[in-house]
C-alpha cells in the first residue's frame, strides 16, 4: 500500500488538488497532472501505474460498501468512461 499512497500523494500535492473535491475534479486538471508527471521525467510505465492507483481509488470510494460508513464515499465516479494513461507496449524485434 506504500507505493499507492506514493502515487496518490503526487497527485493530491499537484496544483494543491488536496483542497479540491474529488468531484470538481475536471478531466482538464488531470491531462494537465499527467503532463506535469511526464514533464517531470516520469516513465509511461509509472505514470500509467499512477493512472491506475487513482482509477482504482475512484471505484472503491463509490462502489457501495456494506458496513462503510457512509456506505459510499462519493456519490459517483466522476471519471468512469475516462481512458487513464497507459504505458506503452514494448516493441520487441
Amino acid at each position: 500500500m506504500a507505493g499507492a499512497a506514493v502515487r496518490l500523494r503526487l497527485l493530491w500535492e499537484f496544483a494543491d488538488f488536496r483542497d479540491v473535491k474529488t468531484r470538481l475534479l475536471s478531466v482538464d486538471q488531470l491531462e494537465a497532472f499527467w503532463a506535469h508527471l511526464r514533464a517531470g521525467g516520469y516513465e509511461p510505465g509509472y505514470v500509467a501505474g499512477v493512472g491506475r492507483t487513482v482509477r482504482a481509488v475512484l471505484r472503491w470510494a463509490a462502489r457501495p460498501v456494506a458496513g462503510r460508513d457512509p456506505v459510499r464515499l462519493i456519490p459517483a465516479n466522476p471519471f468512469e468512461g475516462y481512458r487513464f494513461p497507459r504505458a506503452l507496449k514494448s516493441v520487441q524485434g
